[in-house]
């Protein structure tokens, strides 16, 4: 019977003979990892150098290492993707004598609750629900400040419109 998912031994693992194949192998957190010929010098180095780096990695598995590492997202965060953005726009909305266009000021207005959200994200990790939340966010923004009677304290509220076919921002629950 299997152990409990969590529970690993404090054993030291085995060199064992898989006698339907000939071949050894050693089990790391219940899984079999097969070491090649039983009793071969190889496959006795090999089952060293395994269990060596098994334990020396707090009991992790080789696939259980490579599995997590893939996990790790490549790439920077919403911020430094953002930056980048903010850079290129600085330099491309600009009128010919130099002078900024106002363009680049709509989009820093627009990138300023991008950032207190999701600035930390991975960019990899952000994807449609989370702009979702950030528009459905700004548009209750917009929707509290409208029923204070104040007007918008700059930001991005009001450049967004409720795309046709959408609830209303109040009902839109946030995304995770």
């Amino acid at each position: 019977m299997p152990r409990p998912v969590g529970s690993k031994s404090k054993s030291t693992p085995k060199y064992c003979h898989h006698r339907s194949s000939g071949r050894a192998y050693v089990t790391l957190n219940g899984k079999p990892l097969y070491l090649g010929p039983y009793n071969s010098p190889e496959s006795r180095e090999k089952f060293d150098r395994v269990v060596g780096d098994f334990l020396k990695s707090g009991r992790v598995t080789p696939h259980e290492q490579a599995t997590a590492a893939a996990k790790v997202p490549i790439g920077g965060t919403v911020s430094m993707i953002v930056l980048a953005f903010w850079k290129h726009a600085q330099a491309r909305y600009v009128h010919r004598d130099g002078t900024p266009t106002g363009e680049a000021e709509n989009y820093r207005l627009a990138i300023r609750e991008l950032r207190r959200m999701y600035g930390d994200t991975p960019a990899a990790a952000f994807g449609p629900k989370k702009l979702k939340a950030l528009r459905s966010h700004v548009l209750r923004d917009r929707e509290e400040t409208d029923n204070r009677g104040e007007s918008p304290q700059g930001g991005m509220v009001s450049h967004v419109r409720q795309p046709a076919g959408e609830a209303r921002a109040g009902n839109i629950p946030l995304g995770r």
